[in-house]
């Protein structure tokens, strides 16, 4: 799950990073939202969080918000094991 929390973290950052060149009108239109919501964080702020954040927070958050009261149906394939497949979260064990 490293590796790709890291791929994801990269692709999340350069996308807030690139947000930066947008044009005028999609900056203008973003501050708007950010004006007239009650709870909206800035993209420089989430860079900031993006900073500190960690696989284990991740997996830490996902328990927090399934709680263990979560049925899910679903079909597991390519380079996992039976033990990984039947094992729940795969990247959170």
């Amino acid at each position: 799950m490293a590796a790709r929390f890291t791929t994801m973290a990269g692709h999340l950052r350069q996308s807030l990073t690139n947000w930066t060149n947008s044009s005028p009108a999609a900056h203008a239109e973003y501050a708007g939202e950010h004006a007239l919501q009650l709870q909206h964080y800035h993209v420089d702020q989430l860079l900031v969080a993006l900073e500190h954040v960690t696989p284990r927070d991740v997996c830490a958050l996902a328990r927090r918000l399934v709680g263990g009261a979560l049925h899910v149906d679903g079909l597991v394939y390519g380079n996992a094991t039976e033990q990984e497949a039947t094992g729940g979260c795969l990247c959170c064990t």
